[in-house]
């Protein structure tokens, strides 16, 4: 299972599962959400479904661990997944009490949401 694979196709790819991410993120909602980032043949592309999914893995998405899920956690994520790592990834984005405040730990955390969970038994 791959939680940030929003459309359910088997892949998390940078500008549709973690850019409709950062839409949801951001209050776009309905078709909007999903346009340009979902296709209609995926097996999750309603968008109600979509959201109701991004609802259910909310918790996770709060990528610096600061108790909120904003648009630089989004971000973050998307950057990851395009290849960012260390300053470039992280640069200006992190939170204020958040308790992955460091390069390493964000890095860390993306690997690990954006990984086959079942291949990590969770």
């Amino acid at each position: 299972m791959l939680l940030l694979d929003i459309d359910a196709d088997g892949d998390i790819d940078t500008f549709g599962d973690c850019l409709t991410i950062l839409k949801y993120v951001v209050g776009v909602r309905g078709a909007g959400l999903t346009d340009g980032t979902v296709l209609p043949t995926a097996p999750r592309h309603d968008p109600q479904e979509i959201e109701d999914y991004i609802r259910n893995i909310w918790y996770f998405l709060d990528v610096d661990g600061n108790g909120e899920v904003n648009t630089e956690d989004a971000v973050m994520i998307m950057l990851y997944r395009a290849g960012l790592r260390g300053v470039n990834l992280v640069g200006g984005r992190l939170s204020a009490g958040g308790v992955r405040n460091t390069a390493a730990l964000v890095e860390a955390y993306c690997a690990h949401i954006l990984s086959d969970l079942q291949k990590l038994s969770i």
